[in-house]
């Protein structure tokens, strides 16, 4: 019988094959010997995708961003909703913005050269999953601090 193994867990998942599962939509990249079943590999990336909200929720700045991100919603459903014009070109001029901020996001190859350059070099085929986001949120953190540093 031929052995099955395939990834998990934060700890253990490449942050390299991570971004091809999310990239690709394909979750053959937990795959680390054998044959897993679609199910096996399902319930692998369910426990992977609770443990990568686990380290989010650890991180403030991930917090207030969900909160952003909420009162983005709320001013769009207000303007499909509501007669205010108002509302309406704030909203648009609100989902303008997130469309350039989604278009100016740093790509994953970036992030691990920023992150070998300012921290230590990262293979991300080596570079757990966790110390990934671990590396992420400091990077975040730093960046902030400059910037409040040179206003």
């Amino acid at each position: 019988m031929a052995k099955v193994k395939y990834y998990d867990s934060i700890d253990d998942l490449p942050c390299l094959k991570y971004h091809q599962v999310t990239e690709n939509s394909d979750l053959k990249y937990l795959t680390i010997e054998g044959e897993p079943t679609d199910a096996e590999l399902f319930n692998a990336w369910e426990l992977i995708t609770d443990q990568v909200i686990e380290q989010h929720l650890k991180n403030p700045e991930y917090i207030e961003g969900l909160k952003k991100e909420q009162r983005f919603l709320i001013k769009q459903i207000n303007a499909e909703v509501g007669n205010s014009l108002a509302a309406k070109l704030i909203a648009e001029n609100e989902k303008d913005l997130l469309e350039q901020k989604l278009d100016a996001n740093t790509d994953f190859f970036e992030i691990i050269s920023i992150m070998s350059q300012n921290l230590y070099p990262c293979n991300p085929n080596e570079l757990s999953t966790r110390m990934y986001l671990t590396n992420l949120s400091r990077l975040t953190k730093q960046n902030k601090t400059q910037n409040k540093a040179q206003k």
